[in-house]
């Protein structure tokens, strides 16, 4: 038989018969799998050696408590990295799946529930040492530290929750991918697609009924202010709230699909009486919030989550004609009869896809945030932001100017230093601004 009649398509083509043609029966489908997780730690150990010499010509405390969280996530990614290596190289994965095949789990959604829970108990056994110690160890200063009871409570209630969630999905998406058929992959990303999109228009509004406790706006300047804005801005302004956030600088965020609710939040209730710097701070913050109105970043967003999903079901549904090779790589030696291991291996050969996803998902966010800014300051509220910011920065406690690497590798916003910068009309507002905050994180 020649390779053209082997390849030649059949009436009743799928997507998932792609892969059969294109990837030969033993594709290293594992070594390359480790090797690329390998090299992204090598990558993220990189960003960390940049960020650690950022930081090592300080002796400001707030500095060198940065510099010790770096060094200490450098040595739990590298004892991370250990078990993920030998679980892999060793041939021990298949063996694990093998524990699991008691008379009492004899279908394949149990199987693959009784996988996931033993593989989350693992994980959180393995990582609590690591929570503990950065909770009770190196908790900042001033931050309450909690109970060791409730500690451990907390982790329990997170790791049955996680548990039970994991555990339907198996149950449900093993039962799925076994009755599914060929174009399941379709089926499943217009499903997602459509809870999505329900989430995006539903889920702000039951928030606001159901978590929130909102208050009216009785600073009458700061109201006019806002409103001259919203209606220079075209923006459809229904109403205007309050809500009390411990913890947390000004922030403003709006929803609603027609007339739109704004909603501020601060620590504390906005005070009756507001000198114009506090004014100017929080319509600064509004009109950053119109700037993302105005360039449309929420609904550039939403497309950026159909796409990604759309990539996801599509080269699972690829890779899915595949399966069994992949398997094989993995050192399974009957991938067939299990739809569950099929799934689990194709999110494991994916999940460099991810790491690339969310790294262009941060630089998107990133750019939308520059955006953001720069319409503040064509709006002539550039002093206001400048205020803003630094206030936000001393409240959240986060490093001011980390590298530029690692911060857009890590952060969907860029640093408060690094949007300081882009600012026109202060070259040294970055140096000074990092001054001013320095003192008042010592008590975080």
């Amino acid at each position: 038989m020649t390779y053209l009649a082997q390849t030649q398509a059949p009436s009743n083509w799928t997507l998932s018969s792609l892969a059969s043609p294109a990837a030969p029966s033993n594709f290293p489908f594992l070594p390359i799998f480790v090797g690329i997780h390998v090299a992204i730690y090598l990558f993220e150990e990189y960003l960390r050696y940049r960020q650690r010499g950022s930081k090592s010509s300080s002796a400001n405390p707030t500095q060198q408590r940065w510099l010790f969280m770096v060094n200490f996530s450098t040595i739990r990614e590298l004892i991370n990295m250990l078990p993920f290596l030998v679980i892999f190289c060793s041939g021990v994965f298949p063996r694990i799946w093998d524990l699991t095949d008691r008379s009492w789990l004899r279908s394949d959604a149990t199987r693959g529930a009784a996988f996931i829970v033993g593989w989350l108990l693992a994980s959180v056994a393995f990582s609590l040492p690591f929570q503990a110690y950065e909770t009770y160890a190196i908790c900042p200063e001033g931050k309450e530290k909690p109970a060791l009871l409730g500690f451990f409570a907390e982790r329990g209630i997170a790791f049955v929750a996680t548990s039970a969630i994991c555990v339907v999905t198996v149950m449900i998406g093993v039962q799925l991918i076994s009755s599914g058929g060929p174009h399941l992959w379709l089926y499943a990303w217009l499903a997602v697609s459509a809870i999505i999109l329900a989430g995006y228009l539903l889920l702000p509004l039951i928030h606001a009924k159901m978590c929130c406790e909102f208050y009216g706006l009785e600073n009458a300047e700061l109201k006019h202010q806002i409103e001259n804005l919203a209606q220079n801005q075209n923006f459809p302004l229904g109403d205007i709230r309050t809500l009390h956030e411990p913890g947390q600088g000004c922030g403003v965020y709006f929803y609603g699909c027609g007339s739109k609710r704004l909603v501020i939040y601060q620590e504390g209730r906005i005070q009756d009486k507001l000198d114009d710097s506090e004014i100017g701070k929080i319509v600064a913050t509004v009109a950053h919030a119109l700037g993302h109105w105005n360039h449309s970043h929420n609904q550039q967003t939403l497309c950026f989550e159909l796409l990604h999903v759309f990539v996801l079901f599509l080269l699972f549904g690829i890779a899915n004609g595949g399966k069994d090779i992949i398997a094989r790589s993995f050192g399974f030696a009957q991938p067939e009869e299990s739809s569950f291991v099929s799934a689990m291996l194709f999110w494991l050969v994916y999940s460099p896809v991810e790491v690339l996803i969310w790294v262009a998902k941060r630089l998107m966010l990133r750019r939308f945030e520059t955006e953001a800014d720069q319409f503040v300051v064509g709006l002539g509220r550039g002093n206001g932001l400048r205020g803003a910011l630094s206030e936000q920065m001393q409240k959240s406690g986060k490093d001011p100017d980390p590298d530029w690497m690692y911060s857009a590798y890590h952060y969907s916003h860029p640093a408060l230093a690094e949007r300081l910068r882009m600012l026109p009309g202060h070259p040294h507002a970055a140096e000074q601004e990092q001054e001013e905050v320095k003192v008042p994180l010592l008590s975080k």
